[in-house]
């Protein structure tokens, strides 16, 4: 694999504030694990003075740590696209908040952690510096390319197997004769019939329907809730919500496709693959099978 072709591979970013602020605790309370049994400094300060010193370390790597997780996404909402999130960005980010801590450290032990009592602080914090990106440069390039690796065989084998199941259980296909009845802001009624529909994908307070019409496929945005629309597909096995933003018609998935950032289906027409929940691929393929066995 080329190089240029690994760094522009989907990688995943945090999705949700609990994992940007549970990641930082985590490297945190290794890092103090760390200082607390291996001591690398040598420090013989009394116990509660290291104690202190040990939990400033800490505080550090998580302030920094979730800031940047949670923060800068708000600020560089582009840049922190995760549908554009790839391996580059990753590694970028990574080595940026690592320099970020390691210089905060060094303000830190320059001031109060200084046995050696250097007084050149630009010195001091341009060889903490230089260890901190020559200790963790390696490190991290090893840790998401072994992570990128190991997602992206999780989730592509997953979806390989969902969609066997999926065109397997495609041997007892139920044509519905029912129609959905879309009411829109100009008390307009359109009607869709349940072959017709794609998928419905939600942006913000408004829902917008996905359906062909004589081949083409067109679109229809209305003011709504996904969860209010998600009801009258219940009794459906084929029509289901895969995804906080996205409900789709199975019948309709031409393939489903996994990466490191996740697994997507592919609808026939759509010129974009819609996303699908973690827990979803381990029971859509057995509801689709019941719904249709049972009927």
């Amino acid at each position: 694999m080329k190089l240029k072709t690994w760094l522009n591979r989907p990688f995943p970013f945090y999705e949700t504030y609990r994992q940007k602020l549970v990641v930082p605790f985590l490297f945190a309370l290794f890092i103090m694990l760390f200082l607390v049994f291996f001591n690398p400094s040598h420090n013989t300060d009394f116990v509660l003075k290291q104690f202190a010193k040990v939990f400033a370390y800490g505080f550090i790597t998580f302030f920094v740590m979730g800031l940047y997780n949670a923060v800068l996404p708000l600020l560089f909402p582009k840049v922190f696209d995760i549908e554009k999130w790839n391996v580059q960005k990753t590694i970028v980010f990574l080595l940026f908040t690592i320099i970020s801590i390691g210089l905060l450290n060094g303000l830190y032990a320059f001031s109060f952690d200084n046995p050696g009592n250097n007084s050149r602080l630009f010195h001091f914090l341009f060889s903490v510096l230089i260890r901190t990106i020559t200790i963790g440069i390696l490190p991290t390039i090893i840790f998401v390319f072994y992570l990128e690796k190991s997602l992206y065989k999780k989730h592509q084998l997953l979806a390989l197997e969902t969609i066997e199941k999926l065109n397997n259980s495609r041997n007892r296909k139920n044509d519905y004769s029912e129609k959905i009845i879309i009411s829109r802001d100009t008390k307009e009624k359109i009607e869709i019939p349940f072959n017709d529909l794609l998928c419905i994908k939600a942006e913000e307070n408004y829902c917008i329907y996905f359906f062909k019409k004589d081949n083409v496929v067109e679109k229809v945005m209305i003011r709504s809730s996904l969860k209010k629309i998600e009801q009258t597909f219940i009794k459906s096995g084929e029509i289901i919500r895969c995804h906080k933003s996205y409900i789709i018609n199975l019948s309709k998935v031409s393939d489903i496709t996994g990466n490191a950032r996740g697994y997507f289906f592919s609808i026939e027409g759509l010129n974009f693959k819609i996303p699908g929940s973690r827990n979803l691929l381990k029971t859509f393929p057995f509801i689709t099978f019941v719904s249709r066995t049972s009927q």
